[in-house]
């Protein structure tokens, strides 16, 4: 079985009070919000060993995958005494662990004939940094 999985992540950072330089010797309390978001796709294979009760099946194994495409954006806002600030920043990840390697469990129930229920966790041994 060779999966193509999307990861998305996004974070939120509040400022306040966060002082404000908009010349020299001039600072004006303000406050601000950066929000980021990271998207990471893989290609990923899992090896798994299975054992079946009835409709039910248990799987265990190792999983490796690749990573295919890694990017993010950076948007912030920043506001002043009368004045608003706006940044917007796209980044690559390509910096990141290009491979990943970890262990996968995953459980099946057939609810009807060709037709499941699958739920699979998976644990990285690799870390993407």
């Amino acid at each position: 079985e060779l999966n193509y999985l999307l990861q998305q992540g996004r974070t939120k950072a509040d400022f306040s009070p966060l002082w404000i330089v908009l010349a020299p010797y001039e600072q004006y309390p303000g406050s601000g919000t950066d929000v980021s978001t990271n998207t990471i796709s893989y290609l990923t294979l899992p090896v798994r060993y299975t054992y079946r009760f009835g409709s039910l099946t248990l799987m265990a194994g190792i999983q490796t995958g690749i990573m295919l495409n890694g990017r993010g954006r950076s948007e912030a806002v920043i506001y002043a005494p009368d004045t608003t600030f706006y940044y917007a920043n796209d980044y690559s990840l390509d910096h990141l662990h290009p491979f990943d390697f970890g262990i996968s469990l995953a459980g099946r129930q057939e609810i009807f004939e060709r037709f499941f229920v699958n739920i699979s966790i998976y644990r990285s041994l690799i870390s993407l940094r």
